[in-house]
């Protein structure tokens, strides 16, 4: 009797480990759900980028075997850096790069991070990294005839374009009105 009494013990235990174990699994994907949810409000109706983005880096790094929901937290993490504009470009095309590397198989997620890194990679104002790349100053006094090449005279006429040997763009202004 005895016996029995133990056995139907560690067998409602093992049940309630086992019932203990599935509710907390869902509970898990419940509650990346809940982020998710979370994070985009945070992103649409409080405009809070940084904070959308916070959650959904929780969401990649608490949830990985949740390759969907991680993949779309990923993708929105790019949308927010590019959402705040061109001093976080960068980090934009960082989060679709690893949408595609780390994310294969979710192929429709995959394919919209493409879409906005080819975006991002194709825009026409190139990413200024400093002023001191560009700084004016004075060369010549008058137009280096036959050294570089010339360039074209403005539509104006008063000014003439060339670079020197070198490969340094000048511009001579022909008057000073």
């Amino acid at each position: 009797m005895r016996r029995i009494k133990v056995l139907v013990s560690v067998c409602a235990i093992f049940f309630l480990v086992m019932s203990l174990g599935i509710f907390l699994g869902a509970d898990n994907q419940q509650s990346a759900k809940e982020l998710y949810e979370a994070a985009v409000f945070k992103k649409d109706a409080d405009g809070d980028m940084l904070g959308a983005i916070k959650i959904f880096s929780e969401i990649v790094a608490r949830f990985p075997d949740n390759r969907e929901m991680a993949a779309q937290a990923q993708l929105r993490i790019g949308l927010c850096y590019e959402k705040l504009g061109k001093k976080s470009v960068i980090q934009a095309q960082d989060a679709f790069q690893k949408v595609i590397a780390n994310y294969p198989m979710e192929s429709s997620v995959v394919k919209s991070a493409r879409e906005r890194l080819s975006v991002l990679l194709s825009a026409k104002s190139p990413v200024v990294k400093s002023d001191e790349e560009f700084r004016i100053r004075k060369v010549w006094e008058f137009p280096p005839l036959g050294r570089g090449n010339l360039g074209r005279v403005s539509p104006d006429g008063q000014f003439l374009s060339f670079s020197d040997i070198e490969g340094n763009l000048g511009v001579f202004q022909f008057s000073t009105k």
